[in-house]
């Protein structure tokens, strides 16, 4: 399995055991945090480990994107400047109405595609227009 050991990073661990650290280090193996200290020693193990430097960076759990219209993907940042009666007028009872499954087939893949490449590990997305209700996803995990 894969090792990665990011070192020297400010750590904002969420784990009152751990507590936050201005200089530490996390230990990573495949998709699994093995440990986080002040500094971490990998002895003989150094070799196999991908080692990353943190300073100057911050790092935090992963966190979950609790609200996201995915069906709305290629239409970000169109609506930026609309107030809320607006965006229900120009949105739900406007650009939705002509929407296909097949345009929100491809918007909600995308805008997950994107999540991923953001590094949000899960998120929600309640997939629906008013013309054409979807049964809401699970939450989808990357």
């Amino acid at each position: 399995m894969r090792r990665t050991l990011i070192k020297s990073a400010v750590i904002i661990s969420m784990d009152d055991a751990i507590g936050d650290l201005s200089n530490g280090d996390v230990l990573v193996e495949g998709h699994r945090i093995l440990d986080v200290r002040p500094s971490i020693d990998l002895g003989s193990g150094a070799a196999e480990t991908e080692i990353v430097d943190g300073a100057g960076r911050i790092v935090i759990p992963g966190l979950i994107n609790a609200h996201m219209h995915t069906w709305q993907t290629g239409l970000r940042g169109y609506a930026a400047n609309w107030t809320l009666l607006e965006y229900f007028r120009r949105m739900h009872a406007g650009l939705a109405t002509v929407f296909r499954p097949d345009d929100i087939y491809i918007a909600t893949l995308v805008g997950a595609l994107n999540q991923i490449n953001c590094g949000t590990p899960r998120w929600w997305t309640g997939a629906t227009t008013i013309q054409r209700p979807i049964t809401p996803t699970p939450p989808c995990a990357a």
